[in-house]
């Protein structure tokens, strides 16, 4: 058995698909589709996504993509919507006997009761993502965007509907999910930066929206969320000193700041490029990229040589390591 995962992110563009709550499902499901994408390819697994940006991708040329690279399975990532009185997560097949990838991936999601309020089940529906496609396929609505609490469960908990989804493609492969920081890393859209990890290890965060999100350590994760443009970020080392500075938006840099006795940025600016040292570590080298606000990965960045980001341009996410 093959390991191809095409991941569709529904609608986009000119179709925002359903709007509720303050929320457009297209970027609800980019967010999320991007997120399975980055753990899957952590584990070790090939993706390909129908879109990677805010773009409209008519059902035909998704499905041709899917089918002419031979994925071995589909997912399309969407969100609900009817009444407000509505609720839950469900998860399509095309037809019953063709259900054993959308049970196992809704299985994962059940899991998680902090994803949902109610589950409405499996079901089989004549949908083109799942009619068209060569594939294993199955149609994820992750919760309803027009009523208020499923809402502000697509709002904030993204990180483990993508987590819930790439478990149950991985069983469907009979893969387990692996937490260690040996996991495949992300690959980069760039340019790579040789060099191997170091024993110091780096701890880092990112704000953005007035909330400041997990610390994550090494690459364990990347700090920020695919979607919320970062405006302050901070680190620190196991061991040592760590600087950084940031640019607001096409403006310059704010003062260096030294590992977590401040953080470089101003909540409410957001910022387009980041520089990064290391502070009498002279064997040691601090490696980073950022990623573009609906947009890729950028290359890797050794130390203040170079900056991380593009002027003018959003990032959301952060990568960070020593070596």
């Amino acid at each position: 058995m093959g390991t191809k995962v095409f991941i569709d992110p529904g609608h986009g563009g000119s179709d925002p698909g359903s709007v509720g709550n303050g929320l457009r499902e297209c970027d609800i499901n980019l967010a999320v589709s991007k997120r399975v994408q980055y753990h899957l390819q952590r584990q070790g697994i090939e993706v390909m996504m129908s879109r990677q940006s805010d773009t409209i991708v008519s059902l035909n040329e998704r499905t041709n993509m899917a089918n002419k690279w031979g994925a071995d399975v589909l997912v399309s990532i969407h969100c609900n919507s009817a009444t407000p009185a509505a609720y839950g997560v469900e998860t399509y097949c095309y037809q019953f006997q063709y259900r054993n990838l959308a049970d196992l991936v809704h299985g994962k999601i059940l899991e998680d009761t902090s994803l949902y309020y109610a589950n409405r089940g499996v079901k089989a529906a004549d949908f083109h993502m799942l009619r068209e496609s060569y594939m294993s396929a199955a149609l994820v609505e992750m919760s309803f965007i027009s009523n208020y609490r499923d809402a502000q469960l697509l709002a904030n908990k993204q990180e483990g509907f993508a987590i819930a989804i790439s478990k149950g493609v991985l069983a469907y492969f009979g893969k387990g999910w692996t937490d260690a920081e040996s996991t495949l890393k992300p690959p980069n859209s760039g340019s790579s930066v040789g060099g191997s990890s170091s024993s110091i290890d780096v701890y880092y965060k990112a704000y953005a929206n007035g909330i400041w999100y997990p610390e994550v350590k090494n690459l364990t994760d990347y700090a920020g969320v695919f979607g919320k443009d970062m405006e302050c970020i901070m680190a620190r080392l196991s061991s040592g000193t760590i600087e950084y500075r940031v640019s607001p938006l096409n403006s310059n840099y704010y003062p260096w700041v030294r590992n977590y006795t401040d953080y470089a940025g101003l909540p409410g600016y957001n910022i387009d490029r980041v520089q990064m040292r290391l502070i009498g570590l002279p064997n040691n080298q601090v490696k980073y990229r950022v990623h573009l606000l609906w947009g890729n990965w950028l290359p890797w960045v050794l130390g203040e040589s170079d900056f991380a980001g593009i002027q003018g341009k959003l990032i959301d996410a952060i990568e960070i390591q020593i070596i």
